[in-house]
C-alpha cells in the first residue's frame, strides 16, 4: 500500500485548481490495493466501503492534513458535506457517534486521528466486519503501537505475532463490556475489544481474531482477496478511471430487481406497476457506484460488470433510458428529476460499463443504493465468471 506524505499533499494543494482534479482521478488506484487487503468471502463481496480520504480532500479543495487542516472535526465535516463519504472502520476516526469527540479520544489515546488517515476499506457484515487503515507518513504505526499497548483507561492487551506482523488483541471474540463503550480505538460503540494487527503503515481492525488472522494472511498473498475477484477488481479500476475517491461495491445484484423490490414492500402507491412497464437493464453481475468532484462540482460514478461484452453493449442504451424514463420506488418520482439524463456519459470496455453524471447533494451517490431504490432495475443475473 503506497503512503503519501503532509509534505507531498501540501505542494499538490498548492498548484491549480486542475491538479486537485487530476489527483482524484489518480489517487483512486488505491481502491485495488485496498481490496488486496481484505479476505475474499461471499459477506465482503457483497458489501465492501472503500473511502481515500487524501484524494477526497484535494479533490475538494481542503488544504493537507496536520498541521494545515485545523481540528479534526473541522476536517471531517468538510469531508462529510462535500466528499459525502460513508463512515469508515471505527478506528479510522470517520465515525457517526459524535465525531469530536471521538478524534480527541482517539488522537489522545493513539496519537492520530482522521487527519493521518490516508485511506481505509470496511467489507462484510456485521458483527464481523473487516476493517483496515492506511496512515500516512506524518504518524509512525510503531508509536500508535506502544501508546494503545500501555494505555491507563483499559487492561493490558494480548499481545502476539504472527508471520511477522504484531497483533495486540482485548478480551474474548465478540464480547461485550457495557463499561468501556466508545474508548477508541480499542472498545468500540458496543464495548468489543479490538484485534488490531500493524503492518507497516496499514493498521487491520477486527472483533475476533481468526478475522484478524485472515486479513494478515490476504494481506501477505497467501489467501485470496477481493482484489483477486475479477469483477471487483474491474470495478476498482472502473471507478479510478472515473476519478471517485469514494466508493461502494456489492455482488449482491439481486436487490436491484423486481422480485427484491416486491419482498421488501417499500415502493410508492402504484410504482410496481409503473415499474414493470420499464425498461429494464440487460442482466450485470456486480456494480460499483462512486463519489468524486471536479472542476464542475460533484458527480457518481457508475460501474457495471456482465458476463459478456454483448450484455455491456446492449446497456448502454438501456441505462440512458433508466436515467431518462425511470422511476424511484420510494419517492415515486422519474430519476430525471434527479439526475440530469443529458449530461450521463457512458463508455464501454470489455464486459464493463462506466457511467458517470454531475449530482447535486453529493450525498446522492449513495443514498439509492441504502434505500433499495432500483435506479439500476435489471432482468436478473447469476453469480460473475
Amino acid at each position: 500500500m503506497r503512503r503519501r506524505s503532509s509534505n507531498v499533499l501540501l505542494v499538490l494543494s498548492l498548484a491549480a485548481g486542475i491538479v486537485a482534479t487530476a489527483v482524484g482521478a489518480a489517487s483512486s488506484s488505491e481502491f485495488v490495493e485496498l481490496l488486496e487487503l481484505i479476505p475474499d468471502t461471499p459477506e465482503t463481496r457483497s458489501e465492501v466501503y472503500l473511502n481515500d480520504y487524501h484524494a477526497a480532500s484535494l479533490a475538494i479543495g481542503l488544504v493537507p492534513p496536520l498541521p494545515y487542516a485545523g481540528e479534526a472535526t473541522d476536517y471531517m465535516l468538510q469531508l462529510n458535506r462535500y466528499g459525502a463519504l460513508r463512515p469508515g472502520p471505527y478506528i479510522s476516526g470517520y465515525v457517526d457517534w459524535k465525531p469530536s469527540i471521538f478524534n480527541s479520544l482517539l488522537y489522545e489515546a493513539a496519537g492520530y486521528d482522521l487527519r493521518h488517515v490516508a485511506a481505509s476499506a470496511l467489507a462484510g457484515g456485521p458483527p464481523s466486519l473487516y476493517g483496515a487503515v492506511v496512515l500516512d507518513d506524518s504518524v509512525d504505526a510503531n508509536v500508535v503501537y506502544h501508546r494503545v499497548q500501555v494505555n491507563e483507561n483499559w487492561p493490558l492487551p494480548g499481545e502476539t505475532t504472527y508471520h511477522g506482523v504484531s497483533i495486540l488483541s482485548w478480551g474474548e471474540d465478540y464480547m461485550m463490556d457495557f463499561r468501556r463503550i466508545s474508548q477508541p480505538p480499542v472498545y468500540d460503540h458496543l464495548g468489543r475489544g479490538a484485534r488490531l494487527g500493524f503492518m507497516e503503515q496499514t493498521l487491520f481492525y477486527t472483533v475476533w481474531t481468526d478475522g484478524l488472522l485472515s486479513m494478515i494472511d490476504t494481506a501477505r498473498g497467501t489467501r485470496p482477496s477481493l482484489a483477486d475477484v475479477e469483477a471487483l477488481r474491474l470495478m476498482a479500476e472502473g471507478l479510478q478511471i472515473l476519478g471517485t475517491f469514494g466508493a461502494y461495491m456489492t455482488d449482491a445484484t439481486d436487490r436491484q430487481t423486481l422480485a427484491a423490490l416486491i419482498a421488501a414492500a417499500r415502493v410508492a402507491e402504484g410504482t410496481i406497476e409503473r415499474l414493470q412497464s420499464e425498461v429494464m437493464l440487460s442482466p450485470y453481475c456486480a456494480f460499483a457506484v462512486g463519489i468524486g468532484r471536479d472542476e464542475s462540482g460533484p458527480f457518481m460514478g457508475l460501474v457495471l460488470v456482465h458476463e459478456s461484452e454483448s450484455l455491456a453493449q446492449e446497456n448502454v442504451d438501456r441505462i440512458r433510458q433508466r436515467f431518462s424514463q425511470g422511476t424511484s420506488s420510494v419517492s415515486g418520482s422519474s430519476w430525471s428529476d434527479i439526475f440530469d439524463p443529458g449530461q450521463l456519459e457512458v463508455s464501454v470496455d470489455g464486459r464493463t460499463l462506466r457511467a458517470r453524471v454531475p449530482i447535486d447533494p453529493p450525498s446522492v451517490w449513495l443514498r439509492w443504493v441504502h434505500l433499495g431504490d432500483p435506479l439500476l432495475l435489471h432482468e436478473g443475473s447469476g453469480p460473475c465468471p
